[in-house]
């Protein structure tokens, strides 16, 4: 069964991936297919929550990196405008006790 892109983005289920260099998204992109998941990567804030805008997405996985107060502030900003879309936070940054904190508070 052939469908077009509209069509299977309201059927399948769909995935975002923020990050910076696509390594996530090489270690997610074949699960993902392999569970019928849709997967857009987004390298950028302003590409990210306009695809949260027109796409029915059903997780998000943001990739902080480096700047970790831009990333608290980018989750923010997704969990204000999209309170019931799900994000996964992944990190590789060293947080102090105050980022952790905040972060917690904005994940819970």
């Amino acid at each position: 069964e052939r469908l077009s892109e509209t069509e299977r983005r309201m059927k399948y289920p769909q995935l975002i991936i923020y990050e910076s260099d696509g390594e996530l998204g090489k270690m997610l992109g074949k699960l993902a297919s392999d569970q019928g998941w849709l997967m857009r990567e987004s390298r950028s804030e302003e590409s990210l929550l306009n695809l949260l805008r027109d796409q029915r997405v059903a997780v998000i996985f943001l990739k902080f990196e480096r700047d970790l107060l831009a990333g608290l502030e980018l989750l923010a900003k997704i969990t204000t405008e999209f309170p019931d879309c799900p994000c996964i936070v992944v990190s590789d940054v060293k947080a102090d006790s105050n980022q952790r904190e905040n972060l917690s508070v904005l994940v819970f």
